[in-house]
């Protein structure tokens, strides 16, 4: 009975860890005051003082391509021939963790991080209790239309703000079918002041071919490339002055994996592309998130109000400035929103001499980075009461206990806490996969000499008792819990972004049973004579010997 409570204990723990913290399960919890945001109050200076600055915008994003390629001129030679005439290049821009397709869409377009929105992973994507909202409200109030042009996820997420025309559907790519419905709106004159258009393909063949370097992948890359040609060509005739942005929702390894934390996942390209931009390369750091609040200034609507990143000023004439400080106002007031800052995590503080630019680089920081300090935070907390209960545990174990019971509680608090230390520096798909084969063959072989240097050990005879097992796996499952509880948070705003280290942290959940299966298989070999004595057959004796012989 003290068995089955230890283990359902434990299980329960280690279930509610993964329940927040993994990405795949989509917990979320609003980290936001909504009473606070309500009693702030906003002034959003530009929707009534200025025009819009271009006479259409389009976004034209292409999933998966990464950086490199929209940058090479004998891939991309529409593109970068464009912006070699005019506009801007952005040469180190980045997407939002965890970097996969659905959280990082509605950053887009809505300028809010996933542990702000809530769209944490792609199958929550359909969810309606966040409320962030996005550059399509932000229009519509300023009296100006929007059109979505992509495949069936953009009308889950976005069918009710804005209005929406289906291509690539059932996520079959077709970039002819998304050019083709951007050209129709142009010749016909029927084109809104913001028009989004999603091709699908880079992503589908990174996938299918598992590369970012093969034919088909680079191939999609150029076919959109020439399409694009054709948009350009006839945006010069029938409106010249639009504001062309080309991007990427995020970046793509060389195994065709994404959602890591690693250089080839984040690094994004961002193309800013107009006849009155001069042609620059800009080297700071910006979030593609950027582009909701740049389309609202351009379109001179109010901000969308749960922007954490101001708008990319280099893009925008005079207004910038004042968009700059009703940026830092709205961020301010999300700041102040946050749940859980007093006494426990303080609110961050900013020098009373901090220039403006200063300012502004901390007010995203901070809002980027406070769902993350927040679970350190009370991980630390965590960690004190489950190191005290992990103390109590060994001095209770190391009474009662035969001896040898410490010993492969060591052991296997060890495997545990390594699989802990490593999640952090697991960022790739390519990384887990090579971590979590190594692990399991680094468990069998410690099982195996952990077997060798128990071999007479009163633990090793006790185990040969029936009940003996079930009673080490509640003990080895109850340590595994607590040290789990020492790495991973009991409670969380959203998932770990670092989604690949954590999908191999719940690997060290296995290492109980992993561990104490190899040790009964070599038990019950021995038992049965099969290790030492061999399966020969043994020659008879006795005065009958002779007629066998």
């Amino acid at each position: 009975m003290r068995n089955a409570a230890y283990i359902m204990l434990s299980l329960a723990v280690l279930v509610w860890l993964l329940f927040v913290n993994d990405y795949r399960y989509g917990h979320f919890s609003p980290p936001l005051d909504p009473a606070v945001l309500r009693n702030s109050e906003t002034a959003p200076v530009a929707r009534a003082r200025y025009a819009p600055q271009y006479p259409a915008i389009l976004l034209f994003i292409l999933d998966g391509a990464v950086r490199d390629a929209l940058y090479d001129p004998s891939l991309c030679p529409e593109i970068t021939s464009r912006w070699s005439r005019f506009g801007l290049r952005y040469e180190n821009a980045r997407a939002m963790l965890p970097s996969v397709s659905a959280p990082n869409y509605f950053s887009i377009m809505s300028g809010t991080p996933p542990s702000l929105h809530g769209i944490v992973n792609n199958d929550c994507r359909t969810r309606r209790d966040f409320y962030a909202p996005t550059v399509f409200q932000s229009i519509a109030d300023a009296g100006l239309g929007s059109r979505v042009v992509g495949f069936d996820w953009y009308k889950e997420m976005f069918g009710h703000l804005v209005e929406y025309v289906p291509a690539e559907c059932c996520e079959n790519d077709d970039p002819a079918e998304v050019a083709g419905a951007v050209s129709t709106m142009i010749r016909c004159a029927d084109l809104p002041f913001f028009t989004v258009a999603h091709f699908l393909s880079p992503d589908n063949a990174a996938h299918a071919t598992g590369s970012n370097k093969s034919e088909r992948y680079l191939g999609s890359i150029r076919t959109i490339d020439s399409l694009l040609g054709g948009i350009f060509r006839q945006l010069d005739r029938v409106c010249p002055g639009a504001l062309v942005i080309i991007a990427s929702d995020h970046g793509m390894n060389v195994d065709g994996n994404h959602g890591g934390s690693d250089e080839a996942s984040m690094r994004v390209p961002l193309y800013m592309l107009s006849p009155s931009l001069p042609h620059a390369s800009v080297s700071r750091t910006v979030r593609h998130a950027a582009i909701a609040p740049t389309v609202a200034a351009a379109a001179g609507a109010a901000l969308p109000s749960l922007s954490a990143v101001p708008p990319l000023i280099e893009a925008l004439d005079g207004r910038a400035g004042d968009y700059l400080r009703e940026s830092i106002r709205l961020r301010e007031r999300v700041l102040a929103a946050f749940r859980f800052m007093h006494p426990i995590i303080p609110a961050p503080k900013f020098a009373e001499t901090e220039d403006s630019a200063g300012h502004d680089t901390r007010l995203t920081s901070a809002i980027m980075e406070r769902t993350e300090r927040s679970k350190e935070t009370l991980l630390l907390y965590q960690r004190l009461f489950f190191s005290l209960s992990l103390l109590f545990f060994a001095a209770t174990v190391m009474r009662r206990r035969p001896a040898g019971t410490i010993t492969v509680l060591l052991i296997n608090g060890t495997m545990v806490a390594a699989a802990g230390v490593a999640m952090r520096v697991i960022t790739s798909a390519h990384d887990y996969t090579a971590a979590a084969s190594l692990y399991a063959i680094v468990i069998s072989v410690i099982a195996g000499l952990c077997v060798a240097l128990l071999r007479r050990s009163p633990l090793y005879l006790h185990l040969r008792v029936p009940g003996a097992f079930p009673d080490l796996f509640a003990l080895l499952l109850l340590e595994t819990a607590i040290i789990c509880a020492c790495f991973l948070p009991l409670y969380t705003f959203a998932p770990d972004e670092n989604i690949f280290g954590v999908r191999f942290f719940a690997l060290a959940l296995w290492s109980p049973a992993l561990f104490l299966s190899i040790v009964r298989l070599v038990i019950a070999i021995e038992s049965r004579g099969f290790l030492l004595a061999g399966t020969g057959a043994v020659p008879p004796s006795g005065p009958n010997a002779h007629q066998h012989a």
